[in-house]
């Protein structure tokens, strides 16, 4: 990871009780392992690398504040969105775990952005009194890991339709399951959305007005509404 930023800290869990890498924990024990872990806190304006395509891996990051983007940026100059994080999100650790020692993409704060990066050998290593709780963490990282892997394969789901329309229903989809309503919010600009599904920017915007002519879906900026 790159030192881009203003380092600091916010209180001694600042947040983390909220993450999936500390589910299950008092916040005693997480301020107990956090002795252990010895994260370091980091502050990013919006655009700023928060990590950059090449960077060795050796971290894992927890987003504690605001919001980034994680794109692979190609030779051409082109760049393709992969995911978005936020507040409590974690990032880094199957690559960290992998033995790859590049970071494949990179990750840029789309607003104002407080993280907090973890050694994965502190992860992993157990420490000497073999705490509940530090087992209890090498379980949730591979949770979260898990998890990581299941939403890059529904991306790689949605990519596979063929036309704009059916890229933009399966993503709807999606969003409408992960907020158990036909009405959600995303944190991606059209731009990064039409980046994130792999079509051009202009195709997508006269897709999405069709689709609102149609009676399929209502939108207002990054508020979606789907009819039918």
């Amino acid at each position: 990871m790159r030192d881009s930023g203003l380092s600091g800290s916010r209180g001694v869990s600042g947040g983390f009780a909220q993450t999936g890498l500390f589910q299950g924990m008092s916040g005693e024990d997480i301020s107990a392992i956090l002795d252990c872990l010895q994260p370091k806190w980091m502050v990013y304006k919006k655009g700023q690398a928060i990590a950059v395509q090449g960077d060795a891996v050796l971290q894992v990051g927890i987003i504690l504040e605001g919001k980034a983007k994680i794109q692979v940026e190609h030779v051409n100059g082109k760049t393709l969105v992969l995911d978005e994080i936020k507040a409590f999100d974690m990032f880094g650790g199957a690559f960290a775990g992998s033995g790859i020692e590049v970071m494949p993409f990179s990750i840029w704060a789309t607003a104002p952005t407080r993280a907090a990066f973890i050694d994965f050998s502190r992860i992993m290593r157990v420490c000497p009194s073999d705490c509940a709780f530090h087992r209890r963490l090498i379980r949730n990282m591979f949770t979260a890991m898990s998890k990581k892997l299941i939403a890059k394969n529904v991306q790689i789901s949605i990519l596979k339709n063929t036309t704009t329309r059916e890229k933009l229903l399966a993503f709807f989809d999606m969003q409408m399951e992960k907020a158990k309503s036909r009405e959600f919010s995303i944190l991606l600009n059209r731009s990064e959305l039409a980046d994130y599904l792999g079509i051009n920017r202009s195709a997508m915007s006269r897709e999405l007005n069709h689709m609102r002519r149609d009676g399929l879906v209502l939108f207002e900026g990054k508020r979606f509404t789907v009819l039918g």
